[in-house]
């Protein structure tokens, strides 16, 4: 599922590289929602667990905490745990393709 969304950093990014070599930015961004039911609307937000490799990953690299950014990507399910357990952890992440923000902006040539 493609997912695009705007929101703030939670901490400063992390990055870290696999064990293929491949160098992966993550950060966790609050993502402000409007639900509406009931005819009542609802403020609310969620958290999105964003990682990154190559281009993009130095993009969200970039960032600090409280920075707000634009991103798209794809939704992926994430499956934490190992066979003697019983009941394995299932979290979602978005694997960035592309991010908007005021620092990339900068970065980029015109």
């Amino acid at each position: 599922m493609e997912v695009s969304a705007s929101g703030r950093l939670e901490a400063d990014p992390d990055s870290y590289t696999t064990p293929n070599g491949v160098e992966v930015t993550v950060a966790r961004v609050a993502v402000p929602l409007r639900l509406i039911g009931n005819g009542r609307d609802k403020e609310a937000v969620r958290v999105f667990t964003v990682a990154s490799a190559a281009t993009t990953g130095e993009d969200l690299a970039l960032h600090r905490k409280g920075d707000e950014i634009a991103f798209y990507g794809q939704l992926q399910a994430l499956v934490r745990g190992n066979e003697a357990e019983s009941r394995p952890k299932i979290g979602q992440r978005i694997y960035l393709r592309q991010i908007v923000s005021a620092r990339v902006a900068q970065r980029r040539p015109r």
